[in-house]
């Protein structure tokens, strides 16, 4: 959208041009209440002829920050993209933990020059929109975002605080499974959204323990038949849906559907 976007305000500036691109981001995603497999994305561009640097840059950051909360604590952490320089991610600590909202840099100039020609400068922003919703409103669970529940759906159309309505209880389910040698939590996240069509009922699902195939006894491989490359995971599924009390049978058939779509071992046991 971005280049297309610079081409069509090619001869519309004067001094200073924002661009906006926003819509949905399909990426693999690690599953817990903070993250999901299609968030919602906003690309900022801001174009000027007055050369621009790192000061402007974290002004704007602090406006965006000081916009969902005055009192936030934020901090820069320096990362790489292909259409910035000097590209950073910003983090503003919420609910006791450090939670991304946007990464940005100064605007590649290799993309300015191909797109609009010689003599522009910028900053390029790329806030998530989910994540800057669930800071404002104090919103902990990002499923409730997209939940049908209209005591919740009528609470996001404005930015007050989100009142909690009943919850339902978690259901903790543990398995052990034989993965290839670079599955992560990413991996088995798009996995399980891809084994499940309704994976919201999936609060989380997070990796306990990690044990390479060096590291496993002789006996634990023979009996899970690990190959040289694969490696053991203990991983824990948190099931909740927003709406009702999950029984016991569906929650296992859950797992045995997360199970079967995750290990790669030649032996299936649910453990």
């Amino acid at each position: 959208m971005v280049p297309r976007g610079l081409k069509s305000i090619k001869n519309k500036i004067n001094t200073h041009h924002l661009l906006a691109c926003v819509g949905l981001a399909y990426r693999r995603d690690q599953i817990d209440k903070n993250h999901v497999g299609e968030p919602h994305q906003l690309d900022l561009w801001y174009i000027t002829k007055t050369p621009v640097g790192t000061e402007e840059l974290n002004k704007v950051i602090e406006t965006i920050v000081k916009s969902l909360n005055p009192s936030l604590k934020w901090r820069l952490i320096e990362t790489g993209h292909p259409y910035t320089q000097n590209g950073v991610q910003c983090d503003v600590w919420w609910n006791d933990q450090w939670i991304e909202i946007l990464e940005c840099g100064i605007a590649g100039t290799n993309i300015l020059e191909k797109n609009l020609g010689a003599g522009y400068y910028g900053l390029a922003l790329g806030p998530g929109l989910d994540r800057l919703l669930m800071v404002a409103k104090n919103i902990t669970d990002i499923r409730l975002l997209r939940t049908e529940d209209k005591r919740i759906q009528t609470q996001m159309l404005d930015l007050d605080k989100y009142k909690p309505v009943s919850a339902m209880p978690p259901v903790k389910r543990d398995i052990s499974i034989i993965v290839n040698e670079n599955d992560d939590a990413e991996t088995i996240g798009d996995m399980v959204r891809l084994a499940l069509p309704n994976s919201e009922m999936i609060e989380e699902v997070s990796i306990l323990s990690e044990t390479h195939y060096k590291d496993l006894p002789q006996s634990a491989r023979d009996r899970m038949h690990v190959e040289p490359n694969q490696k053991n995971l203990l991983i824990r599924i948190i099931l909740r849906s927003l709406e009702r009390t999950l029984t016991s049978e569906e929650c296992n058939e859950y797992r045995n559907i997360i199970y079967n779509a995750v290990h790669q071992g030649k032996v299936k046991e649910i453990c």
